[in-house]
């Protein structure tokens, strides 16, 4: 290997920018649109989750649980040779779980939500359009 030289599956093989142009490799380009479409559901049902628990009288220890049973259900990525779309997805969405669990020990109900608004208006207003 030359100095400076890095192996393929370091390499950028797709890309979005900001005005919706893309590059790179179709698949991974999907790939990236993929994703984004399921962490926009998963922060829609979060939002969803969250809002519920509250009209409901719900305490933070029983949403954290209830999300936390969600996350579980999403299964693992494992170490499989080949990554398919919804090992992807999956994983991004219980990251996107975890960080609103976080945040709801931090942080009251309505700041968590308006967090994830934040983040759901971003990504649906993406280019290109999911």
């Amino acid at each position: 290997m030359t100095v400076g030289a890095a192996p393929e599956y370091v390499k950028v093989q797709a890309a979005i920018y900001a005005d919706g142009a893309t590059a790179g490799v179709p698949e991974r380009i999907a790939q990236l649109l993929d994703r984004r479409r399921f962490l926009l559901d998963t922060t829609r049902e979060l939002i969803r989750r969250i809002e519920k628990a509250k009209a409901d009288g719900w305490n933070k220890v029983a949403v954290e649980s209830d999300l936390r049973q969600w996350s579980d259900s999403l299964p693992p990525q494992g170490r499989q040779r080949q990554v398919t779309q919804q090992s992807i997805d999956q994983q991004a969405g219980r990251e996107r779980i975890a960080e609103t669990i976080s945040a709801l020990n931090a942080q009251s109900f309505d700041e968590v939500v308006a967090k994830l608004r934040t983040a759901e208006d971003s990504l649906a207003s993406s280019k290109p359009p999911l």
